[in-house]
């Protein structure tokens, strides 16, 4: 998938959009550390690097470089377990 721009550009795409509605929850109650997680988080940097670029082109009320942007550990269990609680 490395030569694959199509695939890149959605990824950039997808990212720029989870970066917006991160952005938005981000000043609505300033979280700390934003988890990005399920079978999604396998895409690792190619979907975390566009979703921090977003952050930090639209966060500007907040100390911005204290929020973290991370995967979670569950892998695909994240969605069973968070909605079994």
């Amino acid at each position: 998938m490395q030569g694959d721009q199509i695939a890149r550009e959605i990824y950039e795409y997808v990212g720029g959009i989870i970066g917006l509605a991160a952005a938005n929850v981000s000043l609505a109650i300033g979280p700390e550390r934003i988890v990005i997680c399920g079978g999604v988080a396998r895409a690792g940097d190619l979907l975390l690097d566009p979703i921090k670029a977003t952050l930090q082109k639209r966060i500007f009320v907040l100390p911005k470089e204290k929020i973290m942007v991370v995967t979670g550990v569950l892998g695909d269990e994240a969605g069973i377990l968070g909605s079994a609680n």
